[in-house]
């Protein structure tokens, strides 16, 4: 995932810096479009203090599902989008961690089934075959987290189960491959923040979902 990640972004910034004599824009109509495809989930964490501080254990084990998109595109460099990623199931495996619940060193391991509503104003780079995305919005996300705990010092596991949802800013950047007749092959990545208590994490730990979505987009309107 992490790979994809990185793939995805370069790809994105290849993109933005085209020339712009290359991006050339075509005539435009404001219209409505709709989208599907596949979506690659992970969760992460992040120190406000120290980024990257948990090293090889800062990403999850990510999963993929499905992502639907809706859209009104009003302007050649404005749109506004909702769209859906579908439940997928995470792990989060820490190496050693401190809570708040319970004081004492533990390993967690946590299965988090998670799935998401996004709605976001998108500002776009128009061009003739390229296009790239800047995404601005909110996350309507529920998650479930099954949690082992277990003891460093006794050796002892405690179970836990955490259910919880919420309202957060999404953030993201896309590039799109504009075809005939309206359709376009699109790649976005986004995050939004999650409740820490789902990776079992305490401060100054954050914890954050992500995802990396490839679809097919067809446009009614250019």
């Amino acid at each position: 995932m992490t790979l994809l990640r990185f793939l995805s972004l370069l790809s994105i910034l290849a993109v933005l810096a085209v020339p712009a004599r290359a991006q050339e824009p075509v005539r435009f109509e404001p219209g409505w479009y709709l989208g599907g495809g596949i979506s690659f989930n992970d969760v992460y964490a992040y120190d406000d203090q120290c980024w990257g501080c948990y090293g090889s254990a800062e990403y999850g084990n990510g999963d993929s599902s499905f992502a639907l998109t809706a859209g009104f595109r009003a302007t050649p460099a404005l749109a506004i989008e909702a769209g859906y990623i579908g439940e997928s199931t995470l792990r989060w495996n820490e190496n050693v961690l401190l809570f708040d619940d319970f004081f004492e060193p533990y390993v967690a391991d946590s299965m988090i089934d998670i799935s998401s509503y996004q709605i976001s104003v998108v500002g776009i780079l128009a061009g003739r075959l390229w296009e790239g995305y800047l995404r601005i919005g909110m996350a309507l996300w529920e998650a479930e987290s099954l949690q082992w705990l277990t003891n460093v010092a006794t050796g002892a596991t405690v179970p836990r189960f955490v259910d919880d949802s919420g309202e957060d800013l999404l953030v993201g950047v896309g590039v799109g491959r504009n075809f005939g007749d309206g359709w376009q092959a699109r790649l976005d990545y986004a995050f939004f923040p999650i409740d820490d208590k789902l990776l079992a994490l305490s401060d100054p730990y954050e914890g954050y979902a992500d995802y990396v979505t490839l679809q097919i987009v067809k446009r009614f309107g250019r």
